[in-house]
């Protein structure tokens, strides 16, 4: 009887921690809700945008911080990476500067 109990309790048991073992790559991201304004096209103002010597008008100038990171137990090297990365913005906008 004590068997039974431990065989039944013990078979999920593995089957659980084998998954969680697991090694894995597990390449996640989070955009961060808030938005920084730096410069706003609809008001007027003595403060002057510019970016690689060209004055930007007519849009705003928005500060965003976008985190990837791998959550996985594994490292992720470059022949690990079938396709870049790729970052898409809705609506389409430029990206001024990047950080890492």
């Amino acid at each position: 009887m004590i068997t039974t109990i431990a065989t039944l309790i013990s078979i999920p048991l593995s089957l659980v921690l084998y998954f969680q073992g697991r090694a894995t790559r597990d390449v996640v991201y989070a955009v961060y809700p808030l938005r920084t304004y730096l410069a706003r096209a609809e008001r007027p103002t003595n403060l002057r945008v510019e970016f690689k010597g060209q004055t930007i008008t007519g849009s705003d100038v928005i500060a965003v911080q976008i985190g990837i990171w791998n959550q996985g137990k594994m490292s992720i090297r470059p022949e690990n990476v079938l396709e870049p990365l790729e970052l898409v913005l809705i609506p389409p906008a430029a990206v001024l500067q990047s950080s890492s």
